[in-house]
């Protein structure tokens, strides 16, 4: 998934169909240049006119800075 993919998604989905998000993460680990963390949103989804609520897990891994 490249810039503009995201940037759309964001457009069309984030945008347009969700309002009063709430976002919350907490750090678990990291070791080099992955992190774990914990995340929460809630937020109205319009299509259904209904709060959704995600929890979930995710693993990052952060590219290498350039010239490194």
């Amino acid at each position: 998934m490249g810039v503009e993919a995201l940037r759309t998604y964001w457009q069309v989905i984030v945008e347009n169909q969700q309002r009063d998000v709430d976002f919350s993460y907490e750090l678990l680990a990291t070791r080099g240049r992955t992190a774990l963390v914990h995340w929460t949103a809630n937020f109205t989804w319009l299509p259904i006119n209904s709060i959704m609520e995600l929890d979930a897990i995710a693993q990052i891994r952060f590219a290498e800075a350039p010239g490194q």
